[in-house]
């Protein structure tokens, strides 16, 4: 594990921040919730849970939502020995008219857990929506909400997904949602992590002023209707790298690929890298892989590509990108 960190010098400094971060209290309580019994109701657990608690959910569906106040947080499925995959699902209703967990504290994990189904009125329901400052989410899976993973606004927020599953979310109709939703907070990293068959919108979209896309496979040829794999509408630093990506005939946009700075463009001006990645179209259109409407030049280096494309559009350097057969 540390020698694959150290490949990634800010996921080495970003992992020795967030070990800290989420060491036990020595006063700490572990919270049981349970389908029945003596245990404690999910939106009980999460009003009697203090600062450094541990909530533990046994397995099953839950259709209850919760609001997670206390920092230092640690809220995980019971798993079994030698299980893979959620042994939770919870299916709601969405608290707050936004999520079926909403997120206050700070340095809260979230893992082993599957959300699905979220649906509030005004279209962003969200199976995880994140209020508060660092929270990491690993292991979960995202189905058929309104959105996957939503934030505020909260400048110095740290949203860090990784070793998770995103797959069927989104509209069909009015407003558009994306797996994962990146408001204007100072990092997003999506680290290792599979998004497949989503329903409008993009796969990702980070206003964040520092993105990290890292080791995942995004998108697929079959049902995926996403717009864009990656948006970064704010612009803003960003390493894309080592991922498989993918687009496929019902692409709401197959014109683009990865699109900077299509908004506002506010963010500050940092390094852009995209590389070793390996993309493939197939939506039976010329794609642009990146389309750049930033004045900072994307760094493009040792990606691979399948299928009709061009490259790169606005200000770029390619160093030693190639095509497959």
């Amino acid at each position: 594990m540390f020698t694959k960190l150290l490949r990634y010098p800010f996921f080495c400094s970003l992992f020795l921040f967030t070990f800290a971060s989420q060491m036990p209290d020595a006063d700490a309580a572990t919270l049981r919730v349970t389908k029945g019994g003596a245990g404690l109701t999910l939106p009980a657990a999460a009003r009697q849970a203090r600062d450094g608690d541990v909530i533990l959910i046994d397995p099953g569906t839950y259709a209850s939502c919760a609001r997670f106040r206390a920092n230092r947080l640690t809220i995980r499925a019971s798993v079994p020995p030698n299980h893979r995959g959620p042994t939770v699902t919870v299916k709601g209703p969405a608290c707050d008219g936004k999520a079926h967990f909403v997120i206050v504290g700070d340095a809260v994990e979230v893992s082993g857990i599957a959300f699905s189904g979220a649906r509030v009125p005004d279209g962003n329901g969200a199976g995880i929506r994140s209020e508060g400052g660092q929270l990491t989410i690993s292991d979960c899976h995202f189905r058929n909400n309104e959105m996957g993973v939503l934030t505020t606004n909260k400048a110095s927020a740290v949203l860090i997904v990784k070793n998770s599953r995103f797959a069927n979310n989104g509209r069909r109709a009015g407003r558009i949602g994306h797996a994962v939703y990146a408001g204007r907070i100072a990092q997003l990293s999506v680290v290792d992590s599979v998004f497949e068959t989503h329903i409008r919108g993009h796969h990702i979209k980070s206003r964040a002023r520092t993105t990290q896309v890292v080791g995942n496979q995004i998108g697929n040829t079959g049902a995926d209707e996403a717009s864009y794999i990656i948006d970064l509408p704010d612009g803003g630093g960003a390493t894309i790298k080592d991922n498989m990506l993918f687009k496929g005939r019902k692409s709401q946009n197959r014109g683009t690929a990865i699109a900077i700075g299509f908004e506002r463009n506010r963010n500050p001006a940092g390094e852009i890298l995209v590389a070793n990645n390996d993309f493939e179209n197939r939506a039976g259109a010329n794609t642009v892989f990146v389309k750049n409407r930033t004045p900072i030049e994307v760094v493009l280096s040792g990606n691979r590509f399948v299928g009709p494309m061009r490259i790169l559009r606005g200000n770029g350097v390619r160093k030693e990108s190639k095509r497959r057969n």
